[in-house]
């Protein structure tokens, strides 16, 4: 994967899921956006994730999936890699929309590898909100925007596929 400057090669592919419209929801794209001025990261902001992102997940070297969590306390962050099992807790039915490790199997299937992926989830609380994220969903971007930069500089032990 290139950037759109030609030969130079991406660092990594940033997909923030989630709907600005829908307040604490938004935070996935926040963090994508104030990571896209990262030289060389590719940064996506999507409303849900889908099985046509298959194709920008499988040219990356790393990618790192952001997206708000109601499992959290709001604007607590947390960061996993996924390491291909995660699917398996997840129905089996393909529909329009995906769990990121759902997305990482179904890449894995269809381009026959996958890079590393880590999922950053910002807790998340309120949902009515419109086009605005919470007091502290809003805080914690530049934490979360830190720890996806972190992610995509650091090395990584093994691929993921």
């Amino acid at each position: 994967m290139t950037s759109c400057a030609g030969d130079v090669p991406v660092a990594g592919l940033v997909i923030g899921v989630g709907n600005p419209l829908r307040g604490d929801d938004g935070v996935g794209a926040a963090v994508a956006r104030a990571v896209a001025h990262v030289e060389r990261v590719w940064a996506l902001a999507v409303t849900q994730l889908t099985p046509e992102l298959g194709e920008a997940l499988a040219a990356a070297p790393l990618a790192v999936i952001v997206d708000a969590r109601v499992d959290l306390p709001p604007g607590s962050i947390h960061q996993e890699r996924l390491t291909g099992t995660e699917a398996r807790r997840h129905a089996a039915v393909l529909g329009h929309h995906l769990a990121p490790a759902q997305l990482v199997d179904l890449t894995r299937l269809a381009y026959g590898w996958v890079p590393p992926v880590f999922v950053v989830g910002v807790g998340a609380c309120d949902f009515d909100r419109i086009g605005a994220l919470s007091g502290p969903v809003a805080a914690a971007v530049p934490d979360a925007a830190a720890i996806v930069s972190a992610l995509l500089s650091a090395p990584v032990a093994s691929p993921g596929g």
